[in-house]
């Protein structure tokens, strides 16, 4: 039979053993209570770790009845006790996030794993244990980033640009801000290059396989503008600008994209462009556009293509203008510009040299006799002018010709002037080639 001294020894080596069990515990958890799974959830043991987690102390806890449902926030204690029964009714450890009121008034987010142990309380509840981990932190830093991905979000969306993050380890594509404008599905497409080799050949897998072939070969910062597909399958204009996010060894682990629709900038220049090479009044190129066009066209021609440079003016212009005003000279002018254009090929140059004076150039010839044709059509046609015939409307036409292009727009103007004059002095309505300068 064990003496007094022995059971006291015995005793303490027990207690030595909870403690050390106790601050392994600690190690490893927040908190660690032992709970009767009764309507109060009855506190059987708990240690200091779960005590701090809620502000109490022993004599409060003692005060209070050891019910912990004061200690867990009201509109969490369904989850919790839903959670609880079935572990109960499966006999399977649980894991649960809820909340629990601290003593000061906040509320504490924890992580709690809990165990059923083959014991009763009262004979009559299951027990179990409970390992608290302390992650409020974590669920506020979560939400704070839940609503700056949002707030970032709505502002995208007010911007109606567009936004592509892809991820090269999960081939993932998220799509952000305006994208709702241009595309119907799913915000996030998993198995991206897959999604690609499955997709139909439509409007949409047009922009995505663009965008693929950007995130492989853009490079580390890229920036393209691009004529894309829209929704309803008009073409448009976009910019397209993203930048690499690379891992520690050097990698892509991810990049970032903005898609900007500039389709109504790109017509503004397109426009303002045109408008800087255009003649107001009738529409053809300026004269410098037009010298800059044929001097290059002249640089590009094939061997043995024959290419034409005309010189037309209006007759007694000067006449007209005086007799009948400038609003019929400019009449004059304009529509007569849209008959000569009428009479040409869609890929003939038109342009104005100044006054009443203009230039029209023709390439891939069959010969110059094609480029008297034309000529005469033109003539004829500005004669038969609507609304022109009592003012007895007439043009003439000098021309010149080259070969391979073996002569500069220089040298096709001096001789098309040339051929200009003496088509006037021969009485005017009419057209002719002049002779090189020998």
């Amino acid at each position: 039979m064990a003496t007094d001294d022995e059971f006291e020894l015995l005793n303490r080596l027990v207690e030595a053993k909870d403690r050390e069990l106790e601050s392994v515990f600690d190690l490893v958890a927040d908190g660690i209570g032992k709970f009767a799974c009764n309507d109060e959830f009855s506190i059987l043991y708990y240690n200091w770790g779960l005590a701090d987690l809620v502000g109490a102390d022993r004599g409060l806890v003692e005060s209070q009845g050891f019910d912990s449902s004061l200690y867990i926030y009201e509109e969490d204690y369904p989850k919790l006790q839903a959670a609880i029964a079935q572990a109960i009714e499966r006999d399977e450890p649980f894991s649960v996030t809820y909340r629990l009121k601290h003593t000061d008034g906040r509320l504490i987010w924890v992580k709690t794993n809990g165990l059923l142990i083959d014991e009763l309380y009262q004979d009559t509840y299951p027990i179990m244990y409970l390992f608290y981990t302390d992650i409020t932190d974590i669920v506020e830093t979560s939400e704070r980033l839940s609503i700056e991905l949002k707030r970032h979000e709505a502002l995208m969306a007010l911007t109606g640009e567009m936004f592509v993050e892809y991820d090269y380890i999960d081939d993932e594509l998220l799509l952000l801000g305006g994208f709702p404008s241009y595309y119907d599905g799913d915000p996030r497409i998993e198995h991206y290059s897959v999604f690609l080799s499955d997709s139909a050949d439509d409007a949409d897998s047009a922009v995505f396989r663009e965008l693929y072939r950007l995130f492989r070969e853009g490079g580390d910062d890229f920036f393209v503008e691009r004529r894309l597909p829209r929704k309803d399958g008009s073409i448009a204009w976009f910019s397209i600008g993203g930048k690499r996010i690379l891992s520690g060894d050097g990698l892509p682990r991810k990049v970032l994209c903005r898609i900007t629709d500039i389709d109504e900038r790109k017509k503004r220049e397109e426009a303002l462009e045109k408008s800087a090479k255009t003649d107001d009044l009738t529409g053809v190129y300026n004269q410098g556009a037009a010298y800059a066009l044929i001097a290059d066209r002249q640089k590009s021609i094939q061997k043995d293509e024959i290419s034409v440079f005309m010189m037309l003016d209006f007759d007694h212009f000067k006449e007209i203008n005086d007799t009948f005003g400038h609003p019929l000279g400019d009449r004059v002018l304009s529509e007569g510009m849209a008959v000569v254009r009428s009479v040409l090929r869609d890929d003939d140059l038109v342009g104005r040299l100044g006054g009443d004076e203009f230039c029209l150039y023709m390439r891939n010839l069959s010969s110059t006799e094609e480029a008297e044709a034309i000529a005469s059509r033109i003539c004829r046609a500005v004669t038969a002018m609507d609304g022109m015939a009592e003012i007895g409307v007439t043009c003439s036409i000098g021309m010149s010709s080259s070969v391979g292009g073996d002569k500069t727009y220089d040298e096709l103007y001096a001789e098309a002037d040339r051929a200009l004059y003496s088509v006037k002095e021969a009485g005017r309505n009419g057209f002719g080639f002049g002779a090189s300068e020998g």
